[in-house]
């Protein structure tokens, strides 16, 4: 059998399972008792800045600060709207540390839709209780000594980003401050993009690897010098404590930076630790100091791919494989432990890693890393000297070449794999399976034995796109629509309207952000990707409002969508022509429906075709949809109107559903009494704005909803609507007993996005 621990690893092991229960308790603890208010009066606060966290992205200025007033002190993220193209130059220029700011204190927004980041988690995780709207900014000079600033290494940190600024090119300085400092903020999109859909990501991270490659370094010179091995274990309890303040206190370099420091403690002092003793007690004191971070995926990554590591170097079968064995044993180990965390935060992932980390890791470990510890730490001799910019310009072609590499690769073909979220039973059964793989490996010494476990693996891989369970899904998209159709088994994914986000006025060029708020990118998209949707079926757009497809281009530029169905009277308005002129040319199928085309967009969802003609009104244009889903009839509306209403009346006087989708999001010119009266809905789903312009839902509508024998869901109450069915009897019982119906949130008022809030 795999031998797991010796006794005082298993000792370790129990203290290790032991501090997580204690802290897991004290967190659920301290989570019942914060609830801070939704919001602080409009004040002015004194705020120390992060600098290293300073941002200027278009028109948005972001940075995480301390917030003090003689009333409150709170850890804040501040979010000021640059007022000109000057202001933001010299905003980028000069990083304060201290401002005089005016502004209100709100509570982050919190995630509206199954499945969505939430954004008041992650702040609230990494103790950052507000965020602060900015009316009025002032620089004010103010120089705290070292002990009463809140930030204390962190402008020590931002001098040595600036130095790679102003002494190393652009393409190099940004990697040796996201290699060596963990600043990866100037990294380009496209850049970071390509190495997360290859699945190398962590190679523009500081990682074990990087901090083993500092030290490897580091003790040759020292061996070079004839220093001795007790005073290189010295320099190293020095210089890792530093390293890590400087590269920012991340968890990554934290627990590869803290578990040598353990090693070379035990060495010192002659304890007789070993590396999992080193790595348990590092894991130990993480989470006793921050309880939280067990939630971080970079905790959970680095944690749990060291352990593997460690874990297979002590298996006496693990040393008796070939070199060639080892190195695909650890590349799929690595990666199979991974699935669970990366499906469960991610909802997909890249098994390029599989090959690739073989063919970057070395390049990166070898070549890249080793060149720009040269450069910078060679530079206070070497800078602006014809060697120096030789060295620098012969680093910046390592990189490029690197990228282009990526970008080959990324662009030759598609390595991301949509796994959908994992439930706690997957996570269970996907560990149990790798486990049983490392055992048959053990046991035959061959690694294709382990086939019949990777059989299974890929089966678990497949559940939540080929799920008995199906949905359909009122996503909350703010002032608009979309309804979310996964059918079980597979069968087909259908998404009616996009939503979309109103732009009132168009922005100059030095305003555009390149990290937006968007529809599709942070709601849409996660959305079905958590679902394990893989690919949209059909993209329905009811009418040519922006609201119900303002979202629809990038959407399609972004996730595989093989048909869009629309309406002659939507193909040909203009608005919506200039976006679907967006999408390139043969890219998706087009279908146009016709107002006297008895349609079947799918086996359970068909068009009502009642001949309409009549186009001096554009809400009554929409496409109107009756489909059969689980127990229930739905009849999705989109904006039409009374006199729309009256004419589907005339022409299908039995149609009734049990799922009424309130047309144009409970105007007052919709649902009218005698058709609300016919089609007898139990359900009814209104998807809204908070705190809309347009004050919808009208109030006389939700009066005459109420009058009825009518449950009533609502997004800007309710959030995300989901209803949940099977084609088994006996799974969709279980359904319906346990609640076919569940809401994202009871609250009466939910916040906003903080990156749609400006």
């Amino acid at each position: 059998m795999i031998k797991t621990v010796r006794s005082a690893d298993r000792r370790l092991t129990g203290l290790i399972i032991f501090s997580l229960a204690v802290v897991t308790i004290r967190m659920h603890a301290a989570d019942d008792q914060f609830d801070p208010s939704d919001s602080i009066p409009e004040d002015s606060y004194l705020v120390e800045v992060k600098q290293t966290s300073w941002t200027v992205d278009g028109d948005r200025l972001r940075f995480q600060g301390l917030a003090m007033n003689e009333k409150v002190s709170h850890e804040v993220m501040v979010v000021h709207r640059l007022s000109s193209e000057q202001e933001k130059e010299e905003r980028r220029a000069l990083i304060p540390s201290h401002l005089l700011i005016e502004g209100e204190l709100n509570q982050p927004g919190q995630a509206t839709n199954f499945n969505q980041f939430d954004y008041r988690t992650y702040l609230n995780r990494k103790n950052i209780t507000y965020v602060l709207y900015t009316n009025e900014i002032e620089d004010i000079d103010l120089a705290p000594s070292f002990l009463e600033r809140a930030y204390k290494t962190d402008s020590l940190r931002q001098d040595l980003l600036n130095y790679c600024d102003r002494i190393f090119q652009p393409t190099t300085g940004r990697y040796i401050k996201a290699l060596i400092f963990a600043d990866r903020r100037e990294l380009g999109a496209e850049v970071t993009e390509t190495f997360k859909k290859l699945g190398i990501i962590h190679l523009l991270s500081i990682s074990g690897l990087h901090v083993s490659l500092l030290i490897g370094m580091m003790d040759r010179i020292m061996t070079g010098m004839t220093v001795t091995r007790e005073s290189k274990r010295l320099v190293f309890l020095f210089i890792l404590p530093v390293f890590y303040i400087l590269a920012g206190f991340g968890i990554s370099i934290y627990r590869a930076a803290m578990q040598a420091w353990i090693r070379y403690l035990s060495d010192t002092l002659d304890w007789h630790l070993t590396s999992l003793d080193c790595w348990g007690l590092t894991f130990c004191l993480a989470v006793f100091v921050r309880p939280v971070i067990i939630f971080s995926v970079g905790f959970q990554l680095s944690f749990l791919m060291s352990f593997i590591l460690l874990f297979l170097s002590d298996q006496a079968f693990f040393r008796e494989l070939s070199g060639i064995k080892q190195i695909v044993l650890v590349n799929c180990a690595l990666f199979a432990f991974s699935v669970p965390v990366l499906s469960f935060h991610f909802y997909e992932l890249s098994w390029g890693v599989l090959f690739l980390n073989s063919l970057f890791v070395p390049y990166v470990t070898y070549l890249l890393m080793p060149a720009l510890l040269i450069l910078f730490v060679t530079s206070p001799l070497l800078a602006l000297t014809q060697f120096g910019l030789i060295l620098d310009e012969l680093v910046r072609w390592v990189i490029v070449i690197m990228e282009k590499a990526s970008l080959i690769i990324d662009q030759a073909m598609s390595l991301m794999v949509v796994t959908g979220r994992f439930s706690g039973t997957m996570i269970v059964l996907w560990i149990v399976f790798c486990i049983l793989g490392l055992l048959q490996v053990e046991k035959s010494k061959k690694l294709i034995s382990t086939i019949p476990v990777a059989a299974l693996l890929l089966l678990l891989i497949n559940v939540n796109t080929y799920s008995p369970i199906g949905q359909v899904m009122m996503i909350d998209v703010g002032q608009g629509d979309a309804v979310l159709i996964k059918e079980p088994f597979g069968r087909g994914s259908v998404l009616i309207d996009t939503g979309g986000l109103q732009v009132w006025n168009e922005k100059e060029e030095w305003q555009i952000r390149s990290n937006d708020y968007t529809l599709g990118e942070e709601v849409l998209i996660p959305v079905m990707k958590s679902l394990g949707i893989r690919t949209l079926d059909q993209l329905v757009i009811t009418h040519p409002h922006w609201d119900h497809y303002g979202a629809m281009s990038e959407l399609i530029h972004s996730f595989p969508v093989k048909t869009l169905v629309m309406n002659d009277f939507t193909k040909n308005h203009s608005a919506f022509r200039q976006s679907l002129s967006q999408i390139k040319e043969g890219a998706l199928n087009v279908r146009i429906i016709k107002p006297d085309e008895p349609v079947k967009l799918t086996d359970q969802l068909h068009v009502i075709h009642d001949n309409w003609t009549d186009q001096t009104n554009e809400n009554n244009q929409s496409i109107v949809l009756l489909g059969r889903y689980g127990r229930l009839d739905w009849l999705f509306t989109g904006d039409i109107e009374e006199v729309r209403e009256k004419n589907i009346m005339k022409h299908f006087p039995e149609l009734n559903a049990d799922v009424l989708k309130v047309a144009h999001h409970g105007s007052r010119t919709s649902t009218h009494e005698a058709f609300l009266k016919q089609i007898d809905p139990d359900y009814a789903l209104i998807s809204v704005g908070e705190n809309n312009r347009f004050g919808h839902p009208y109030r006389e509508k939700i009066d005459q909803l109420s009058g009825y024998p009518v449950s009533l869901f609502r997004t800007d109450e309710n959030g995300g609507i989901r209803y949940t069915y099977s084609d088994l009897k006996y799974l969709d019982n279980y359904l319906q007993k346990k609640g076919a119906f569940n809401v994202m949130t009871d609250n009466d008022s939910k916040e906003s996005n903080d990156e749609n809030s400006f």
